[in-house]
């Protein structure tokens, strides 16, 4: 177990709730086991009330390992990695029978607590347990897991849910990172919960070590963290099932107006067209000019005889005539 004084001239504080002294166990939880090389699972405490029970042996025991484990506060955008598992030894195998089965609808509470002011994105859920996930934001700083079936499955201790989250961090309380005076990096107080209402979990509430403090001081911080000992690099695992499809993306901003193209060739004459209707009659127009005299027609037919005109009045007395021969004797 490494352990670190309060009097560290850096201040840095690992805040346990253990025996009042600030240590960091990089071998496992207060379970009551280890958990051997498992990386992250070293920032977990169970809840001080928390009591085995006899069924316990049989339900599944969550663990959750942060990667990584501590964040560099004041703003950054940073990806953190969720790995949970289950830490139960005596489930499976001979004891299949009764183990109990994650069930549709129970779910996994990430409480990132003072580490995080707000979460910019969840990932699609990876998963080698049958059925599927979903992981979303609960609050600023609080991720719900649930399980969705659509049937109830096995946990075993090889399986695996991984929660990727994009978080920005927040600021250390007091000075600013720049100020030589600045707090040391701190715990969260983060906390893991595993919620079913058919009891499949044990326990249900797990305290986090994760911590944040500025980046100078976490740079520090890690060989101070790191084991005394460590293994060699074991062998590359197989690959894992291909994950379902990210969400679409939002839609970009509309880019500028392209220049304006050549005016293209002059298309073929097109049909002609079908004739329009008849107009309405438009107002009469000024009268003209007189035209040219016409040339004489010819000389018509003589017409019928007309009537007899009236008897004219008798004219004046003729004067006398010569005085004609004797007569005969």
């Amino acid at each position: 177990m490494l352990c670190f004084s309060r009097r560290l001239t850096y201040r840095i504080a690992l805040i346990f709730q253990l025996c009042g002294t600030l240590c960091w166990s990089p071998s496992g939880l207060a379970h009551g086991g280890t958990l051997g090389s498992q990386a992250g699972s070293t920032n977990l405490s169970l809840d001080a009330n928390a009591q085995p029970t006899s069924s316990s042996r049989l339900q599944i025991q969550p663990v959750f390992d942060p990667v990584p484990a501590a964040l560099a506060a004041g703003g950054n955008i940073e990806t953190i990695v969720i790995t949970i598992r289950n830490l139960n030894g005596s489930y499976g195998g001979a004891n299949l029978a009764g183990s109990m089965k994650i069930q549709p609808g129970d779910r996994f509470r990430i409480n990132f607590a003072s580490c995080v002011q707000g979460i910019t994105f969840v990932y699609p859920v990876e998963t080698n347990i049958g059925g599927s996930f979903s992981a979303a934001a609960s609050s600023s700083n609080t991720v719900l897991v649930t399980y969705n079936g659509p049937t109830a499955n096995y946990f075993d201790p090889t399986q695996y849910v991984n929660v990727r989250v994009e978080v920005q961090t927040a600021n250390l309380p007091g000075n600013s990172c720049s100020d030589p005076d600045h707090q040391a990096p701190q715990s969260c107080g983060a906390t893991y919960e595993s919620l079913s209402n058919s009891d499949d979990f044990y326990p249900t509430l797990l305290h986090g070590s994760l911590i944040y403090g500025c980046a100078q001081d976490l740079s520090q911080l890690a060989p101070q963290a790191a084991p005394s000992s460590k293994g060699g690099t074991g062998a590359t695992g197989p690959t894992g099932p291909q994950g379902p499809t990210g969400a679409t993306g939002a839609s970009g901003a509309t880019g500028p107006q392209g220049p304006q193209g050549n005016t293209g060739a002059t298309g073929p004459q097109g049909n002609t067209g079908l004739s329009g209707a008849t107009g309405p009659e438009g107002p009469t127009g000024p009268q003209g000019n007189t035209g040219l005299s016409g040339a004489t027609g010819p000389e018509g037919p003589t017409g019928p005889q007309g009537n007899t005109g009236l008897t004219g009045a008798t004219g004046p007395e003729g004067p006398t005539g010569p005085q004609g021969n004797a007569g005969l004797t």
